[in-house]
C-alpha cells in the first residue's frame, strides 16, 4: 500500500490517496500553496536585483538561489490540461517557424530565378542597349533629370523662396533640399574614409594620382579661362568657371566608380588631396588671373556668401 501511494504521489495533477481511499488533499494543497509562495518570492528576488545595481558583487550566489527556487517542488502544482496546452502552443509556434522559414526561401528562389532570367534576355541584347541599360539603374543620373524637368517645366519659380510666385505651402520641400544638400559632403567624406579603411590605395596608383591631380589643378583652371574669354562671359561668370574647376571632385565620382569597380581609388585621392588644398589653390584662382591682366575685379569687394 506504501508503493502504490508513493506511485500515486508521483504522478502529476493526482492527489494520493490513504490506504481508506480518501484522498489527501490538504497535503497537495499545502506543497502547492509552498510552490506559490516561493513563485512569489522569486518574483520580489527579481525585483530586487533589478533595483539595486549594487547587488551584483554582494549577491553571486542569489541567481544560483533563484534558479533553485524556479524549479517546480511538485509536478503536481500544474494540471495535466496545462501540460497539454503549452505542448499544443510550443507545436504551433514550430509550425509557423518553418513556415514563415519556407517562405522566405520561396522568395529568395523567386528573385534569384527573376535575376537569371534578366540576366539572360541582357545577354541577347545589343550592346548599346545593355549600356543604356546599365546607365539607366544609376539614381544619381535620374536625380539629374527629376532637377532638370522641374528646372526647365517652370516650377522653380514656385519652389524659389526668391521668386514672387512662391508658395508657402511647398517651401518645406526647398528646406528639406537644402537640409539633404548640407550633408552630401560630410556624408561623401565618411563614405570614402569608410571605403579607404584597411586598404593600401596608394601602391601602384602614384603616377596616376600625379598626372590626374597635374591636370586638375593646372591644365584644367587655364582650359575654363580660356573659354570664357574666348565667348566672352563676364568677371563674375569667368571666376566661377575657375574656382569651379579647382574644387574636389564631386561625389558622383566616387559613386559611379565604385558602383562600376573602377577606378575608385583614384577619385578617392584626388578628393582627399583637393580637398586639403583647397584653401591654397583658392586664393591662388582668386589673385592670378588680376594680376596676369585677365580679369579686373578686387577681391575685396566680393561677396561672401
Amino acid at each position: 500500500t506504501q508503493q502504490q501511494q508513493l506511485q500515486q504521489l508521483q504522478q502529476p495533477g493526482i492527489p494520493a490517496t490513504g490506504s481508506d481511499g480518501v484522498s489527501q488533499q490538504k497535503g497537495w494543497s499545502s506543497k502547492r500553496g509552498l510552490s506559490s509562495g516561493l513563485k512569489r518570492l522569486r518574483s520580489h528576488l527579481t525585483a530586487s536585483m533589478a533595483i539595486r545595481d549594487g547587488a551584483r558583487g554582494r549577491g553571486r550566489g542569489l541567481p544560483g538561489l533563484l534558479a533553485i527556487i524556479d524549479t517546480p517542488l511538485y509536478s503536481g502544482s500544474q494540471s495535466p490540461h496545462h501540460h497539454s496546452q503549452s505542448r499544443k502552443q510550443s507545436k504551433q509556434h514550430q509550425h509557423g517557424k518553418k513556415k514563415l522559414q519556407e517562405r522566405w526561401r520561396t522568395s529568395k528562389q523567386h528573385l534569384h530565378d527573376v535575376q537569371q532570367h534578366i540576366a539572360t534576355r541582357m545577354e541577347t541584347m545589343p550592346e548599346g542597349v545593355r549600356l543604356a541599360f546599365v546607365i539607366l539603374k544609376n539614381p544619381m543620373l535620374w536625380s539629374i533629370f527629376v532637377a532638370l524637368v522641374v528646372s526647365c517645366s517652370g516650377l522653380r519659380q514656385f519652389l524659389d523662396p526668391d521668386s514672387p510666385q512662391f508658395r508657402l505651402e511647398v517651401g518645406w520641400i526647398t528646406e528639406l533640399l537644402r537640409l539633404i544638400a548640407g550633408t552630401t559632403v560630410p556624408l561623401s567624406l565618411f563614405n570614402n574614409g569608410v571605403w579607404l579603411y584597411g586598404k593600401q590605395f596608394w601602391k601602384g596608383n602614384i603616377r596616376k594620382f600625379l598626372v590626374v591631380m597635374f591636370v586638375k589643378i593646372v591644365c584644367l583652371p587655364f582650359l575654363q579661362l580660356g573659354c570664357a574669354k574666348a565667348v566672352g562671359l563676364s568677371t563674375p561668370a569667368g571666376m566661377s568657371l575657375i574656382i569651379l574647376s579647382i574644387c574636389p571632385v564631386a561625389t558622383m565620382s566616387f559613386v559611379v566608380s565604385s558602383q562600376y569597380n573602377h577606378g575608385a581609388d583614384i577619385v578617392t585621392m584626388v578628393t582627399v588631396a583637393g580637398t586639403m588644398l583647397l584653401v591654397p589653390l583658392v586664393l591662388g584662382a582668386l589673385n592670378l588671373p588680376k594680376s596676369w591682366g585677365f580679369y579686373d575685379y578686387d577681391v575685396s569687394q566680393m561677396p561672401l556668401d
